[in-house]
C-alpha cells in the first residue's frame, strides 16, 4: 500500500489540492503497478495525505512536494524512473501553471497487515 505525502504551501488552492487528491491514486497505481506480480496496484490501495508547510520548513523554492513510499520489488525498480516522470506529469496537470514542485519515490522493503474491518472511504 503506497503512501503519497503531499506537502504544500498555504497559497496552493483547495481546488488544486483536491485535483491532486483525486488524481494521484490513479497516477501512482498506473505508474508503479506491474500486473501479474506482487507489485500490482489498484488506485484503491494508494493512501494520500496532505500537509501544509510549516513556518520552520525549508522547501527550496518548491510549492508542492510529493513524496511516495512504496514497497520495493525488483519489477518496480526497473520502472521507477519512468514512474516518477509519469506521476510528475499528472501532478503538473492538477496545479496552476508554473507551480514549482517535485515527486520523489522511495522504494523500500515493507510489510502491511490489515487488523480490522474498514468502513466507508
Amino acid at each position: 500500500m503506497p503512501f503519497a505525502l503531499v506537502f504544500h504551501h498555504a497559497h496552493v488552492s483547495v481546488g488544486e489540492l483536491d485535483k491532486l487528491r483525486q488524481g494521484l491514486p490513479h497516477a501512482i497505481a498506473g505508474a508503479l503497478s506491474v500486473p501479474g506480480t506482487e507489485a500490482a496496484l489498484e488506485p484503491s490501495e494508494i493512501e494520500v495525505k496532505m500537509f501544509p508547510f510549516g513556518p520552520f520548513d525549508v522547501s527550496q523554492g518548491y510549492e508542492v512536494a510529493i513524496v511516495i513510499f512504496a514497497n520495493d520489488y525488483p519489477e518496480r525498480r526497473k520502472i521507477v524512473d519512468a514512474a516518477v516522470k509519469r506521476i510528475g506529469q499528472e501532478a503538473r496537470r492538477c496545479l496552476a501553471p508554473n507551480t514549482p514542485g517535485f515527486v520523489w519515490i522511495r522504494l523500500a522493503p515493507a510489510a502491511f497487515y490489515d487488523f480490522g474491518a474498514r468502513e466507508g472511504p
